[in-house]
């Protein structure tokens, strides 16, 4: 009965958990949407962000496309990322149409800056290549270049300003993420541009302070703001597989990081509901006759996270593993190596669940080993407790002895359980988190990090528990309440599994079937070493004898 009531323990813990993040993400600030406003238009001449005055340069993985004439990032695809399984288009990050809801502005502000309240940059192409593009722009005997080049994702920036003039200029690079959050999809969506709506999306903040802080702007009311000041760290868009981030690289001034809805901005000329967020440092000095660069990077991409963690600290945090990161992290690792070695991602997930199941066998063998003997000794418990009648105390007395008759356990079951949820739930973040199962496919599966459209695996592992289920009956005088929900359980996981990611029901459909055998296996072992006398049948004060009846029993 104790073993019944641990694993109830886990399955309610299991579905407590489904349960709350369904219930967290119904509870997420919807976005507000101005459908009337185009985002973040400017008032400043030669601003116009039309066909124009846009420039893309691109490589391998990304192609950027630019406003020539502010230096702005209007636009943004990633060549090697589908939209969805059906549209083999490239992926948008950055958008400057209406409907979408990232792009980013960009420049020199300050007192002699390129941008200021009542004008822009206005920026002539000076030097293009594939991957690199170089705007000038002169004013008061100062020269300003824009360099952008791509590296992989990474988006380097450098500001070269040459002061021809015979004064001081004061002026540092900033940046604006204009930014409107993505719809959610609901929990009934099987298919979803950047991801599943189990993973956070929104604004993060690195200071030195906080190295990983995410800033919930539907918690602002219009207007409202949050500023954050730091002498290091990052800001960045996550849109679950996918970032969008700004590091600047340090120059001896802080930076200062603000975020806000309903904005107005005087400074560079960007009026919008949407939400925003912008980042700028102190101003710098360059002297008359000094040429001085000014340097930050972008990433705009997937979430890789052996890539990100070298681009800037702690940003491959971004892949948010949550609680379970201690061991999602080292999964992951393992689940590389083993794609590295089979190529398809669906049998990684069958081979990562082998290897699990191996490295946690020692505790899997104590937990069915002790199922199988609570199975067996179940007449000699009802019998025990038939002669203690109604006296408790007696009763779990009688129960103890033949607890210790045979060497079971109450608690050898419920302990191997418990450590094998935290697996279950570091599994279930790798799963929601790995782009590299993104629009991965497996047997009729198109894509391993969505929800199985046919809702085939789901219902498989239904079955397959409903069967795993019978190989343990339930004691006679289990709680009736208790009997029910156990019979539930196998279709309560059905509906919560309909709309987990397809690759973590792979992993549970391979792990309940090891489990199965694993039942059959001490089932058939303890039940004939029971009826051959092979098990440990001596009292208390028989000890001296055990270790002639370990002989017997091999």
């Amino acid at each position: 009965m104790n073993q019944t009531r641990g694993i109830l323990f886990i399955i309610l813990a299991v579905l407590s958990f489904l349960l709350f993040q369904a219930y967290t993400q119904d509870q997420a600030p919807k976005p507000q949407v101005d459908s009337t406003n185009t985002i973040g238009q400017y008032n400043a001449v030669g601003a116009e962000t039309d066909a124009k005055n846009s420039v893309s340069i691109a490589n391998n993985e990304l192609r950027l496309t630019i406003n020539s004439v502010t230096g702005d990032f209007i636009g943004a695809d990633l060549l090697k990322y589908d939209r969805t399984v059906e549209d083999k288009t490239p992926l948008t990050l950055l958008s400057d149409r209406p409907d979408d809801y990232l792009r980013i502005v960009n420049g020199l502000y300050g007192v002699d800056g390129t941008d200021s309240a009542e004008k822009r940059a206005n920026y002539t192409i000076s030097n293009q290549t594939a991957d690199s593009i170089t705007l000038t722009y002169t004013n008061n005997n100062v020269t300003y270049k824009k360099i952008i080049k791509l590296d992989g994702y990474q988006v380097l920036v450098t500001y070269q300003v040459q002061n021809n003039s015979e004064r001081k200029i004061s002026l540092a690079p900033y940046s604006v993420f204009v930014y409107r959050p993505a719809p959610a999809p609901s929990l009934f969506s099987r298919s979803n541009i950047y991801g599943t709506s189990q993973s956070y999306a929104g604004l993060v903040i690195s200071t030195a302070e906080d190295n990983y802080d995410k800033i919930s702007t539907g918690d602002l009311e219009d207007g409202d703001f949050k500023d954050v000041t730091t002498n290091k760290g990052w800001v960045a868009i996550s849109q679950h597989f996918f970032v969008t981030a700004y590091i600047p690289i340090e120059t001896g001034s802080n930076q200062n990081f603000t975020i806000q809805s309903n904005y107005k901005d005087n400074t560079f000329n960007i009026s919008t509901r949407n939400q925003i967020t912008g980042t700028d440092g102190g101003s710098d000095i360059v002297n008359p006759g000094q040429t001085k660069d000014f340097a930050v990077k972008y990433w705009i991409g997937p979430k890789l996270q052996d890539q990100l963690e070298k681009v800037a600290p702690d940003l491959d945090l971004v892949v948010d593993y949550g609680w379970a990161w201690f061991l999602s992290l080292p999964l992951f690792k393992l689940m590389q190596f083993l794609h590295s070695l089979i190529g398809d991602w669906g049998l990684t997930i069958i081979a990562l669940t082998l290897v699990v199941r191996i490295v946690i066998l020692p505790l899997s063998r104590i937990q069915f080993k002790n199922q199988a003997l609570m199975r067996v000794i179940q007449p000699e418990l009802a019998a025990a407790n038939e002669r203690a009648g109604d006296d408790r105390m007696r009763k779990m007395m009688e129960t103890q002895k033949v607890f210790k008759k045979y060497g079971a356990s109450q608690f050898a079951g419920c302990i191997p359980a418990l450590v094998q949820m935290p697996i279950f739930l570091a599994l279930f973040y790798l799963v929601n988190e790995a782009v590299d199962l993104r629009h991965e496919p497996f047997l009729w599966i198109k894509d391993l990090s969505q929800a199985d459209p046919y809702f085939i695996l789901p219902i498989l592992n239904g079955l397959i528990m409903i069967f795993m289920f019978s190989l343990t009956p339930m004691p006679e005088n289990m709680d009736p309440t208790q009997r029910k929900i156990m019979k539930m359980m196998p279709y309560l996981f059905i509906i919560f599994f309909l709309f987990l990611p397809a690759g973590l029901i792979v992993y549970y459909i391979v792990s309940n079937i090891i489990t199965i055998l694993l039942i059959m296996y001490f089932n058939r072992k303890i039940k004939y070493q029971f009826e051959n006398n092979l098990l440990p049948t001596y009292k208390v004060e028989d000890r001296p004898n055990k270790l002639l009846d370990t002989k017997r029993r091999r």
